[in-house]
């Protein structure tokens, strides 16, 4: 079963679908709720585009992992699938998805809906005219991509993302290739796998403010990142954080320069996820690990005022609570 038919949906003629957009909130009569007006208070439009080699599985995890986040942000979710083949008499086929969820006080409504087309290869020149017509009116539009190859992205993806006010992809995932992509909007791009790691970010940061810029400089020469198999990505982006971050705050340019920064797997045997060192040319030194089996972070550290040993909890966000930050918040 491929991914189209793994999502769950009413299958439906794409020229069926604006109708129905139109019709399925209304109430009866003898309802008294108006779930047009409690339920269907959007505030965006998500495209969520798939790649040919994405798998159903992941794709199902992706799809529930929007509408769990369309729970706590009203929107419309238009699903992009490649097929190798369609089923209907149209080059491409469609669903519809609707949910109207109770909120826990069994008074709060919201609805969501959400468009799927499988389309061939060949029509995906026709994507930006089909999304058009059933995005939300004078609302945002957020573009979140998955295992979309570089070749693909370049000459079918890309003219849709003019425009979007947030365009989205997991570099844990994407093709490396597209570090070479020459994006129309660059200041729009957010990556999933930072906003995944905010929890890490605010846990070493909070540690780090506690000491003044020249303090954490001086004397620094090597930051290092250590990752579990499967945590390539994280660590990257971990270092790229670093190292803008001690200049943000006010480090100097050249003493920065004057640091390597790198990352290499972690040693057979170890039970942490990713661990960051700081090596200093004298008695100075920072370890920060963090356990995700456990969810616990241990802080070793002497940054010139004496000895420490911290132990601290640690939650990674959810995958709607990372969409989120992503979408929203991701800089």
């Amino acid at each position: 079963m491929d991914l189209f038919d793994t999502l769950p949906g009413l299958n439906l003629r794409v020229s069926e679908i604006s109708p129905m957009l139109s019709s399925m909130w209304q109430a009866s009569a003898d309802d008294k709720r108006d779930v047009a007006a409690t339920g269907r208070a959007s505030q965006l439009n998500l495209v969520v585009h798939f790649g040919g080699q994405a798998s159903a599985e992941e794709g199902l995890g992706i799809f529930n992992t929007a509408i769990s986040f369309a729970q706590s942000y009203p929107c419309r979710i238009i699903v992009l699938c490649p097929v190798v083949s369609v089923k209907g008499a149209d080059s491409i086929d469609a669903k519809l998805f609707s949910l109207c969820y109770v909120g826990a006080d069994q008074r709060a409504l919201c609805a969501c809906e959400a468009v799927i087309l499988g389309y061939l290869h060949q029509d995906a020149v026709h994507l930006e005219d089909l999304i058009s017509l059933w995005l939300e009116n004078d609302l945002p539009v957020y573009h979140w991509f998955h295992n979309v190859s570089a070749e693909a992205l370049k000459r079918d993806v890309l003219p849709l993302l003019h425009g979007c006010r947030r365009v989205l992809f997991d570099s844990a995932v994407e093709d490396p290739a597209l570090k070479t992509i020459r994006w129309p909007e660059p200041q729009s791009i957010a990556d999933l796998t930072r906003s995944h790691l905010l929890p890490v970010r605010q846990s070493l940061g909070q540690f780090l403010a506690g000491y003044p810029p020249w303090q954490l400089i001086a004397g620094l020469k090597k930051v290092v990142v250590a990752y579990a198999p499967g945590h390539l990505a994280e660590a990257e982006s971990l270092i790229d954080w670093q190292q803008k971050t001690l200049l943000h705050c006010g480090a100097k340019e050249e003493g920065v320069a004057a640091v390597v920064f790198g990352y290499e797997p972690l040693r057979v045997g170890a039970d942490t996820s990713i661990e960051v060192r700081w090596v200093y040319a004298d008695d100075k030194y920072l370890s920060w690990s963090f356990c995700e089996k456990r969810t616990s972070v241990h802080i070793t550290a002497n940054l010139g005022t004496g000895k420490v040993d911290l132990a601290q909890q640690l939650q990674l966000l959810s995958p709607e609570q990372a969409l989120a930050e992503a979408l929203f918040f991701a800089n």
